[in-house]
């Protein structure tokens, strides 16, 4: 390898990895109530000297938000099938994006 090459950690593949969770491919996030993942298996903000200055504000935030949106409502699915996954530079994403519907409690 020639100094100077870039590398990078590929997530998706650690994310999808039957040696790490059980049933990658399916939607279960209940995998994570009462454990912890391994280390180097759920990594969304980097690590170490170059993780993301912002990742704790940005769980914080995300936390609020969820809280508030979940307690003020409910979320279905717009589509029965589930989307397909394209490659968008080093991200894979839904090919048109989430779909989802919010119904505000009564």
């Amino acid at each position: 390898m020639e100094a100077g090459t870039r590398i990078v950690v590929h997530i998706i593949a650690i994310n999808r990895s039957a040696e790490v969770y059980e049933h990658p491919h399916e939607f279960r996030p209940e995998r994570f109530l009462g454990t912890r993942p391994q280390t180097y298996a759920w990594v969304p903000f980097g690590g170490g000297v170059k993780r993301c200055l912002g990742a704790n504000f940005s769980m914080r935030e995300l936390i609020t938000v969820l809280h508030v949106l979940l307690r003020e409502g409910e979320f279905t699915a717009v589509d029965d099938e589930p989307e397909r996954i394209v490659r968008r530079s080093i991200m894979l994403v839904p090919r048109r994006g989430t779909r989802v519907r919010f119904r505000p409690a009564r």
